[in-house]
């Protein structure tokens, strides 16, 4: 404004509140415990604030703890949708001064019978809410002995959205555990290492465990405590690709998985190159 003498810029500050964007979206399973392998179904509900049904898409992400446990995720979609966004300042600039306006960067970006899926990720899905803001998915867990987290996002028009997580345990009362590596390199002579765990088994009682490998005509059976590592040799391995089942029995109880592994002449990686000249008939 002008006082009579002198210009002066006026500035005011709207900031908008990302509750009112908010919507409620909750999860149910249809148990609270699953085994490796078995199936899931997830239930969603998505509302808005007054508790009625909202239509709108449900981004599902079905992940091992394990590997969240590297490097955690966490995703709160409505922060994301305002922050950096709409809590801006309404400038007004006056035309007998210079326009000075600064330019910035934008935030963004995130960062289970025998047993031979070990997939990280269960699943990753859209879905649509039907008008009662109901949605469901049935999801295949994999073979690990883990706990799934479940993170999930909601969208509904005019950005109202919703975020949550939730975890699924999926465990065995008694299972195998075993250390085997993905490759080895020809003349090789490994030891596979194993060992239990699970409400059935002691930590001192003796677990009887056998290995087979096929390709190299091997089947080996030993004994040991079930929480202590109990080391298996393997002969000098040749080039080529194996498959591995390492069974494990106590009692009634059994677990077997399968896994396999490579054996190299050398893990040294070179790059190869050629070019040809293009001709009209090419």
């Amino acid at each position: 404004h002008f006082d009579g003498e002198t210009y002066y810029n006026t500035s005011r500050t709207y900031m908008l509140s990302t509750s009112a964007r908010a919507l409620q979206l909750t999860m149910k399973t249809d148990k609270e415990r699953y085994a490796p392998g078995e199936k899931a179904v997830l239930t969603f509900r998505l509302t808005d604030s007054k508790g009625q049904p909202v239509e709108g898409s449900i981004n599902v992400n079905l992940v091992d703890e394990a590997l969240l446990a590297i490097r955690d995720q966490q995703v709160d979609i409505l922060e994301r949708l305002f922050s950096n966004t709409y809590s801006k300042f309404f400038q007004t600039y006056i035309s007998h001064l210079p326009d000075e306006k600064n330019a910035g960067a934008e935030g963004g970006g995130e960062g289970g019978g025998e047993r031979s899926d070990f997939r990280d990720t269960a699943l990753f899905k859209t879905l649509q809410t039907d008008k009662n803001g109901m949605a469901q998915v049935e999801v295949e867990l994999p073979d690990n002995i883990t706990s799934w987290r479940v993170i999930y996002q909601a969208y509904a028009g005019d950005a109202y959205s919703a975020s949550g997580v939730e975890s699924i345990p999926a465990g065995l009362p008694f299972f195998v555990d075993t250390r085997l590596a993905d490759y080895y390199l020809a003349g090789d002579a490994p030891i596979i290492a194993v060992r239990s765990a699970g409400d059935a088994v002691g930590a001192t009682d003796t677990v009887r465990y056998t290995v087979e490998i096929p390709g190299l005509g091997l089947k080996q059976t030993v004994e040991g405590p079930a929480s202590e590592w109990t080391d298996i040799e393997l002969p000098t391995l040749s080039v080529g690709e194996y498959e591995v089942k390492i069974s494990g029995s106590f009692g009634e109880n059994s677990d077997s998985v399968s896994l396999s592994f490579a054996v190299y002449n050398t893990k040294t990686s070179h790059y190869v190159q050629e070019s040809e000249a293009l001709k009209t008939t090419t």
